[in-house]
């Protein structure tokens, strides 16, 4: 047993932080979700191990919502039934549209009215994507999804209840200072936090409410960050502290980088792209970042092509896409998940 430094920043700093990434066009948000999802993979393997999993994704509005989204569409895409819980009144496009290709059922609020029992009852895990560090106000959680965690908190007393996994941070405690404005807040499991640690996550009661933390390193920078506060803790690293997860699983508290998970894109743009030597400065780009796949001309002028790589070199091609080369003008990117296969290798398809 040896002592760990935690140190954790305020959601202004961690903001910061991510700002040169994104204006670089670094997906941080499909890293997110693939370490989301490879965390929730490692549950499903002991609890439902011989029998097909069942996830809950509570989905917010913001890019919380849009980490869970994706995620789920992972887990979808691996064989798990997952259907989503939308508690506002809109969600992340992007995310939504990737959940729908992947299988994921995205229910109405009357659906998820009718079904929310036997939903919560019957699934193994449940992703809190409600709020992230953006969350403020006394009480954070407002509206329908208040009302959705009241009607969730007790059926997890049960003792078939399933893990709860907090994404970034339980949703309704302050992401700075671990404050809970209000009581109705769904304690975790296990959180899976993103690029470093949020301080509230260090902070009681935050702390007690967090369960297990995992760090998912998105590739931050905190050089020169003056953490916001520091909690040095003596529990060996691998030890579960939660009796959920105590008894379903073991050694999943490893503060580790995301591994790289393969996605494959299909997509379809739109506008002039035929005859403007497209298909091979799409070749030519693929070929630079590293991604494999194909690329052909439709007989309705426009230009389809799979990619497949990691998240962040497709995401990378897909935005050189929206503009195309020189001579091209982009109408539409249409893109959507399907089945990595491992292809090597980028070619111009003539069928």
């Amino acid at each position: 047993m040896t002592a760990h430094e935690q140190r954790g920043y305020t959601a202004a700093q961690i903001r910061a932080a991510e700002r040169p990434l994104l204006d670089a066009g670094v997906p941080l948000m499909r890293r997110a979700a693939a370490g989301l999802a490879a965390e929730v993979t490692r549950l499903l393997a002991e609890r439902a191990s011989d029998r097909l999993a069942h996830v809950v994704l509570l989905v917010g509005a913001g890019d919380n919502g849009g980490d869970t989204l994706f995620a789920g569409a992972e887990l979808a895409g691996a064989g798990a039934r997952v259907v989503a819980v939308p508690t506002g009144s809109r969600i992340h496009p992007a995310g939504a549209a990737a959940a729908r290709a992947a299988g994921v059922e995205l229910l109405s609020d009357a659906e998820a009215d009718a079904q929310l029992e036997d939903l919560i009852g019957s699934a193994d895990v449940v992703l809190d994507g409600i709020l992230g560090i953006g969350g403020a106000g006394s009480p954070a959680l407002r509206g329908r999804a208040r009302e959705l965690v009241a009607r969730i908190r007790p059926l997890l007393e049960a003792e078939t209840a399933p893990l709860v996994v907090a994404v970034d941070l339980p949703s309704g405690i302050d992401a700075d200072d671990g404050n809970l404005p209000d009581p109705t807040v769904l304690p975790a499991d296990l959180t899976v936090t993103f690029g470093a640690l949020k301080a509230g996550l260090l902070r009681s009661p935050g702390a007690e409410l967090a369960g297990d933390v995992v760090l998912i390193d998105i590739g931050l920078d905190l050089n020169g960050l003056e953490p916001a506060t520091r909690r040095t803790s003596r529990a060996h690293p691998s030890r579960s502290s939660s009796p959920h997860l105590s008894r379903s699983s073991s050694a999943q508290r490893v503060s580790r980088p995301a591994p790289p998970q393969p996605t494959r894109i299909h997509a379809r743009v739109h506008g002039i792209v035929q005859g403007v030597g497209f298909r091979g400065a799409t070749r030519a780009e693929a070929e630079r970042l590293g991604v494999a796949g194909w690329v052909r001309n439709r007989p309705d002028g426009s230009v389809e092509c799979e990619l497949e790589g990691t998240p962040d070199v497709v995401e990378r091609l897909l935005d050189w896409l929206r503009v195309g080369p020189f001579g091209a003008r982009v109408d539409r990117l249409d893109e959507h998940v399907v089945d990595a296969t491992g292809v090597t290798g980028f070619e111009i398809r003539r069928d």
